[in-house]
């Protein structure tokens, strides 16, 4: 049984995330949008999409027949129909129709934080309020005169913008100012001049602040359907601050210091323990949870150069647990019994394997008469990777501060030391 917290809907086909880091897909797979690879037909039934294992993952977003989860770290992931360059892909990669989640590269280093689909256009949004559109611009619905096809970025809104949502053919971008953009029309017009002319005339701006009184506005979200569109504003008496569009979707499970110290508080045999067992258990069983715990801010970075994960507050976060046996011994049990049968071993997506920097950081933690059977089960792990998901893992090593490396040797050579006679 999943504990699904968000969905997507496409024309023909729905995209869930659960609470544990899985996405499945299921409906129409006739422009390859659910995921799953060119020789899936249609799916009447949720499908685990297994390339997307291990990344922990933020949002799911669904277009007319694209599809695009966005990750923790801010990497867009897009699949489906691309006959309009919808998602985002550079050349190479730009077929008219893609079968299985790619990394988009054009939008690796603008951090975005929130992806909106329309028919056949893509917004996304970037967490300094900045807005990139691409793919089908007939109605003038990308908000610029860019003949390029890629990610390009909307000038003409002032400030910051706080949300974004796309319709078939609309985009509505709120800014923090409180200015409504809408950028498009309501149904696409298929001749070059009124095309043009949309591009001139489908554009508005509403200044939402003048529907309320002084100092009343501090959050707007925006949802955009078809041919229809909703507000919500909030105000004082409803919220304290104003949100970002990826703030207010539910997240995957993860630690924080409120779940630590509920945990480390917890009286034996309580109803208080029961509940953190089942959420020590749902974290340190699936690989994107735990990598949702520890993530750290790539900035400007390549991702080819960068660990992406705190390994240094791990270490102590995991110091600060283990010291209570009851939670020690849950933590090995969902290590064994779960997460390393859920480690990704042929993933192509860098961040996925990111997770096998922190399981040794998990095994040392647990004290030296667990190391043996923790270390064999990482050990074996390792050695049945994929050739290319390998050749990431090792470029992550290389990548370590030496302490943390000299750990990963000394606790192999434990397991070896305890193996052999």
């Amino acid at each position: 049984m999943y504990n699904v917290i968000q969905v997507a809907c496409g024309h023909y086909h729905s995209i869930a995330l659960t609470k544990d880091g899985r996405v499945f897909s299921w409906g129409q797979n006739s422009h390859g949008q659910l995921g799953l690879g060119k020789d899936f037909p249609s799916q009447a039934t949720p499908c685990n999409i297994s390339s997307l294992a291990g990344i922990p993952l933020a949002q799911v977003a669904a277009g007319g027949a694209q599809s695009f989860v966005l990750s923790h770290s801010g990497v867009v992931y897009g699949w489906g129909k691309n006959n309009a360059h919808q998602l985002g892909l550079n050349q190479k990669t730009s077929k008219e129709q893609i079968f299985k989640p790619y990394s988009v590269g054009a939008l690796r280093n603008l951090d975005v934080s929130y992806v909106s689909c329309g028919d056949e256009h893509t917004a996304v949004l970037t967490k300094s309020g900045k807005v990139f559109t691409f793919g089908d611009d007939i109605a003038g619905q990308l908000g610029h005169n860019s003949s390029k096809t890629g990610p390009q970025k909307i000038d003409e809104i002032d400030g910051p913008v706080s949300h974004v949502s796309c319709g078939s053919y609309h985009t509505l971008c709120v800014s923090a100012s409180g200015q409504l953009w809408s950028f498009g029309h309501d149904l696409p017009q298929h001749t070059e001049s009124s095309a043009s002319e949309s591009r001139r005339e489908k554009r508005r701006c509403i200044d939402l602040n003048a529907l309320l009184a002084p100092n009343e506005l501090l959050g707007v979200q925006v949802s955009a359907g078809a041919y229809v569109n909703f507000v919500n504003i909030c105000q004082a008496s409803a919220c304290a601050s104003a949100v970002t569009s990826l703030e207010v979707l539910p997240r995957i499970s993860q630690l924080d210091r409120g779940l630590i110290e509920k945990w480390k508080s917890a009286e034996i045999g309580s109803k208080a323990q029961q509940n953190a067992k089942r959420e020590i258990e749902e974290i340190f069983s699936s690989p994107p949870c735990l990598m949702a715990s520890f993530l750290q801010t790539r900035s400007d970075v390549s991702m080819n150069s960068f660990v992406p994960v705190n390994l240094q507050e791990a270490r102590e976060v995991l110091k600060e647990l283990t010291m209570r046996g009851w939670i020690a011994e849950q933590i090995n049990s969902s290590l064994l019994n779960h997460l390393f049968l859920a480690l990704p071993r042929s993933s192509p997506h860098q961040e996925a394997l990111a997770i096998f920097l922190l399981v040794p950081e998990c095994c040392v933690a647990l004290g030296a008469h667990r190391i043996p059977s923790l270390a064999l089960e990482f050990a074996e792990a390792v050695t049945s990777l994929s050739k290319g998901s390998s050749n990431i893992l090792e470029n992550y090593w290389s990548l370590l501060p030496g302490p943390f490396l000299e750990q990963i040797v000394q606790m192999l050579k434990t397991c070896v030391s305890a193996i052999l006679p």
